[in-house]
């Protein structure tokens, strides 16, 4: 479906609800909106638990070996 049909047909908060509308910023806007998101994240991870922090930390880190582990060919 077009923009132009999309926003004929649906309304405002069905447009919100179901498509993600492409923008385009400038490039001092990117980095302010980059900036805002790194802020945001941190806040987040400082926020978590110690014990979830140190579970998300160990997922990373199987997800790392696992895509190691398919790069390197077995050498039995």
């Amino acid at each position: 479906m077009s923009i132009k049909k999309i926003l004929t047909k649906l309304a405002p908060e069905e447009i919100a609800d179901a498509y993600v509308l492409p923008t385009s910023l400038s490039k001092e806007e990117q980095k302010l909106a980059n900036q805002e998101l790194a802020l945001a994240r941190a806040k987040r991870r400082s926020e978590l638990p110690e014990a979830q922090r140190l579970y998300n930390s160990l997922m990373l880190l199987k997800d790392r070996l696992e895509i190691n582990r398919k790069r390197i060919p077995n050498q039995s």
